[in-house]
């Protein structure tokens, strides 16, 4: 019985049937702007300003929000603010990986498959 249940779940990860919570398979397709290898993370204001990703994380009340006024300054600090889980004014390593979850995904079709050399600038 163990080894069905292990064979179903091989077959389900390499197939790409578990995309998770935040891209449900019947969801419309989205793409987030992607961080390049060539800039650290914390240093990517576009990323940082990203303000679809933003509204989708906020939820509901981004619809009060007008990011097209805010300064760079007032965005990072939603962007923070939203993704400081624990509330303790500071980012943590998980937390910064949440925040980039959905940013990391590759095309639906394309190999998912990385080295890890192209991953290495996320650590």
């Amino acid at each position: 019985m163990e080894v069905i249940l292990l064979i179903n779940l091989w077959l389900g990860l390499a197939t790409g049937h578990f995309r998770g919570p935040h891209h449900p398979k019947s969801s419309i397709s989205h793409h987030h702007y992607t961080p390049q290898n060539e800039i650290k993370l914390t240093q990517d204001s576009e990323l940082l300003h990203d303000a679809t990703h933003l509204k989708e994380d906020i939820g509901p009340m981004a619809d009060q929000l007008d990011f097209s006024k805010m300064t760079e300054q007032e965005i990072e600090f939603y962007y923070f603010q939203i993704h400081d889980v624990d509330n303790n004014t500071k980012l943590d390593g998980l937390e910064i990986l949440h925040a980039l979850q959905h940013t990391l995904h590759e095309d639906d079709e394309e190999s998912a498959t990385q080295s890890e050399q192209d991953s290495s600038w996320i650590v």
